[in-house]
């Protein structure tokens, strides 16, 4: 594994654990090549068609009632998260994908108009919007008018785009155990045009792949920020059941930190051992839950899941952090440790790799 995917992996095992309360550590990896292989299926799908044999699940009728009772689309990169495009294109409609400047600049999608319109002969097409050009919003509101299908990702893929996650138009939004930065422009268009949100998620169930539409979030009459927020929240809290559900299946496992609070993680840490009476009562354990062990370049390092940073260690300690040494084996390293250099003992404690039993 090159060093950009060992991080990776690293990230997804702290965006596991703290989003989930996840400390199945060693299932970590499969879960990452889980997410891995679904983002690949997910572009895949879209050159195979494979929308024609998914299942659809519109219990309020959504589809049907396109152009005319139009409504604002969110997903997320979950299943075959390419999915929702597709079958909008193959009932021949016109589709925007709000998205950013890098996003955009990637070209990732530039083919897929002439695929489908090829292949259905509807005149379907679609185009990514760049959300971060100035007077975007109004632009898009115009073109919802004249009826073309607008949706938007909302879980910010491999991060926020040219916006920081202070930057006035991202919200702070309750997600799983953790908090999230999100545009809030998608609300901003639904209060403007009084229409309602449905969200739509993607998931594979028995190599099925299912598009289910949820019952549209309707507008109500409030502030506007209020309303902005309110309705991002309401977005997420569906949000997070499926991810609960279907938590293989989200490929931003390894990008969602990128657009993370994470001092609300940081503003969690208690000190867990004391480095002056640690080593004196009752031994010591490796803290398992902060920090990952990876090899890097050939080096030893720990990822700590709490700042997401990799920090060097002796490999003379190896033994210590190795899942596969036994619990016994790893208290005796520990205890040879402590008696043979009580300095480096100290500095571990210090720093939360050994914490008291």
């Amino acid at each position: 594994m090159v060093r950009k995917n060992i991080l990776r992996y690293a990230s997804a095992s702290a965006n596991l654990y703290n989003f989930l309360g996840d400390t199945n550590f060693e299932h970590h990896m499969d879960v990452y090549k889980s997410v891995v292989d679904n983002a690949l299926k997910a572009h895949e799908d879209i050159k195979n068609f494979a929308v024609e044999h998914a299942r659809v699940v519109d219990p309020a009728n959504v589809l049907e009632q396109l152009p005319e009772r139009p409504v604002l689309f969110v997903t997320f990169h979950t299943g075959s998260y390419n999915n929702l495009v597709c079958l909008l294109l193959k009932r021949g409609h016109q589709v925007h994908v709000l998205s950013d400047t890098d996003s955009v600049a990637n070209n990732d999608y530039n083919q897929v108009s002439e695929l489908y319109s090829n292949r259905y002969k509807n005149g379907c097409s679609m185009e990514m919007v760049n959300v971060e050009e100035q007077g975007a919003i109004f632009s898009i509101i115009k073109q919802m008018k004249q009826g073309i299908v607008t949706l938007a990702y909302l879980d910010g893929n491999k991060g926020v785009g040219g916006q920081t996650k202070h930057n006035e138009n991202m919200v702070d939004i309750s997600f799983l155990n953790g908090r999230v930065k999100v545009r809030k422009g998608l609300a901003f268009i639904s209060y403007l045009l009084k229409i309602p949100v449905v969200v739509v998620l993607n998931y594979t169930v028995d190599g099925i792949d299912y598009i289910r539409f949820h019952e549209p979030i309707q507008p109500v009459e409030k502030d506007r920020e209020q309303y902005c927020l309110q309705t991002i929240q309401s977005i997420f809290d569906i949000f997070q059941q499926h991810v609960r559900q279907y938590y293989d299946q989200w490929s931003n496992w390894l990008y969602v930190h990128l657009w993370t609070d994470l001092d609300y993680f940081r503003q969690k840490l208690t000190s867990h051992a004391s480095p002056t009476t640690a080593s004196a009562q009752g031994g010591l354990r490796f803290n398992e839950h902060r920090f990952c062990p990876l090899r890097l370049d050939g080096k030893l390092y720990l990822f700590d899941r709490i700042l997401y940073r990799a920090i060097p260690v002796d490999e003379s300690y190896k033994d210590i952090f190795s899942y596969k040494t036994s619990t016994v084996e790893k208290t005796n390293c520990i205890e040879k440790l402590t008696a043979e250099t009580p300095d480096k003992t100290r500095e571990l404690i210090e720093k939360h790799v050994l914490i008291e039993v």
